[in-house]
């Protein structure tokens, strides 16, 4: 008869719980041509923001639905403070419009597999898609990318992705006597142009790999540069500079 009672308890409880977990949800548009997966990238603000400052979650119990099927989805410390923050990026595939849907209370959500492999090739890291046969995309060793097969083509199709090109007056002395100075144009990794820093290629998902790199000048002071490239299992790439 006890065992009965306990039984009946837990169930109890497990119902209460279940009463009282909430869940908010917003819809994201995408336009996808022929059906096509497109991705899709937030950052955690946008994510924040739509569901609402006063909706308590976990990151981990969050879901995203296409035309009703979950899709899988991954997040990125982009900004590489080491924890879940702001500048952070959701992302996912797409053929259409998506839902995404947190919830107050876990809801064990599977780890997806991987989608892409990353190996080290001396001082080139080399990205590599289970999903699209000869997609590969090349991290050279100063941060930059090159996509260097897609599909039956092998071959550097596209390179240097994310170099800047800037110029000003670095020697002006506008402020004391309205004297710009000598004109200098430079572009990334130039000799005198900006200085590369560090590159972080962050661990694989099952949506994309994401690589970030960063830039300083010092000619130009106080310019600093910084390259989001994220390579997607769906031969998307897509490069951002900051």
């Amino acid at each position: 008869m006890r065992m009965t009672r306990n039984l009946l308890v837990l169930t109890l409880s497990l119902l209460l719980g279940a009463a009282f977990a909430e869940t908010r949800s917003f819809e994201v548009a995408v336009t996808a041509a022929a059906g096509e997966r497109v991705p899709v990238s937030l950052d955690l603000l946008t994510v924040r923001d739509s569901v609402g400052a006063d909706f308590p979650f976990d990151w981990n119990d969050l879901t995203v639905t296409v035309a009703g099927e979950t899709v899988a989805w991954q997040i990125d410390d982009v900004d590489l403070n080491g924890r879940v923050s702001a500048g952070d990026e959701l992302s996912f595939l797409a053929a259409g419009n998506a839902t995404i849907t947190v919830s107050d209370e876990p809801i064990g959500a599977a780890e997806a597999e991987a989608a892409l492999d990353v190996v080290k090739d001396g001082d080139t890291t080399v990205i590599t898609s289970r999903e699209l046969d000869g997609f590969s995309v090349e991290i050279a060793e100063e941060g930059l990318a090159r996509i260097t097969g897609f599909g039956a083509t092998d071959g550097v199709l596209a390179a240097e992705l994310g170099l800047l090109r800037f110029a000003g007056y670095p020697d002006s002395t506008w402020w004391a006597n309205e004297q710009y100075g000598p004109h200098e144009e430079y572009t990334t990794l130039e000799q005198g142009g900006a200085r590369h820093v560090q590159t972080q290629v962050l661990a694989a998902g099952p949506v994309r790999v994401t690589v970030v790199s960063e830039y300083v000048s010092d000619r130009f002071v106080g310019l600093t540069q910084r390259v989001v490239t994220r390579v997607y299992a769906n031969g998307d790439v897509d490069v951002s500079n900051s």
